[in-house]
């Protein structure tokens, strides 16, 4: 699995300025929706007291560098280089998917906010998996988006899962000392490079209050739901930036469980922009959350309709072409 140092990992819903900090040129110029709370404007006032620091004798604002871990500037930097790049996918089918991810395991998978280069991630192996089977279709269009923390959108080519920015990735490494930067993998169906640098991991407790309450017990349970939905509304607000840069149309692609906090935000993201919300999992509203999430086989047909439909291709359940295990 690749190696993420543990700095990186956005974790605790509790500290949201190393998310807000992450997401800062998303939201530096939007008027942020907001609930109408004032819990909520002391967060954000919290979140820019510790990103901000102001000089008193001549007025400017600074970057307090010691106000949040100096291991996220990274994010910081690559959506920088991004938002003046997303242009670029107004001609692609954008499909934003659920950033937490079953892994491998068949017995008990684990739930996971890891990158799509991950070999433990289940969801893009499967995309790749699809794509053997549909060759008639131009893999290429689509771009899988996983609502995170750090947006880093993907596609599927010659039996692997590049991340687009690439370039971007490249760039902002260039700008931070080693141990810090992002990794550039791509994932193919075999086992991956031992000790290969990671692109990001997060955990699903950052928008999930239940989860929240299981990891930190000792924390007030109502200081965790609000956390918790600032920080939802933070992606969500990011993301409508998103849509509006990448020139999305008026229907957003989704592919995710209903009850996953990644369905709420882009739902919350779509409602703010005006979008209307095209959800092709909707057979994925059952109360009990399968057991391996958007990866069940019923799940994943929904997903092959959907890319087959949209990419004018022709459906083969039961295709005859070798698919890699």
């Amino acid at each position: 699995m690749p190696y993420i140092p543990t700095g990186k990992i956005l974790a605790k819903p509790a500290k949201p300025a190393r998310l807000y900090y992450a997401l800062y040129p998303f939201l530096r110029d939007r008027r942020l929706a907001r609930p109408k709370a004032r819990w909520w404007d002391e967060i954000l006032a919290e979140c820019e007291e510790k990103i901000w620091s102001s000089n008193e004798g001549d007025g400017d604002v600074y970057l307090n560098t010691k106000g949040i871990a100096p291991q996220v500037e990274i994010y910081n930097r690559y959506h920088e280089l991004i938002i003046k790049q997303l242009h670029c996918l107004s001609d692609r089918i954008v499909i934003f998917q659920n950033g937490v991810v079953p892994d491998m395991s068949d017995v008990q998978p684990q739930f996971l906010g890891i990158d799509h280069a991950s070999d433990r991630n289940r969801l893009s192996a499967e995309q790749i998996r699809l794509f053997y089977r549909h060759p008639e279709i131009d893999s290429t269009r689509f771009v899988f988006q996983p609502v995170a923390p750090l947006i880093v959108p993907y596609y599927v080519n010659k039996g692997r899962a590049a991340a687009v920015f690439i370039n971007e990735i490249r760039a902002a490494n260039r700008s931070v000392p080693g141990k810090w930067k992002m990794g550039i993998p791509v994932r193919r169906l075999r086992p991956y490079a031992k000790g290969k640098r990671g692109i990001y991991k997060f955990s699903p407790a950052m928008f999930d209050a239940r989860l929240a309450k299981q990891f930190y017990p000792r924390e007030n349970e109502r200081k965790l739901d609000r956390y918790c939905q600032f920080c939802r509304d933070l992606v969500a607000n990011a993301f409508v930036d998103y849509m509006e840069r990448a020139r999305i149309g008026q229907d957003v692609y989704v592919f995710s469980m209903r009850k996953s906090p990644s369905f709420k935000i882009i739902e919350k993201a779509a409602e703010i922009s005006g979008r209307r919300l095209h959800d092709f999992s909707k057979i994925m509203r059952n109360k009990r959350y399968p057991i391996v999430g958007e990866c069940e086989p019923s799940s994943l047909s929904i997903l092959e309709n959907a890319v087959v439909v949209l990419g004018g291709g022709e459906y083969a359940r039961d295709s005859v072409r070798a698919v890699p295990a």
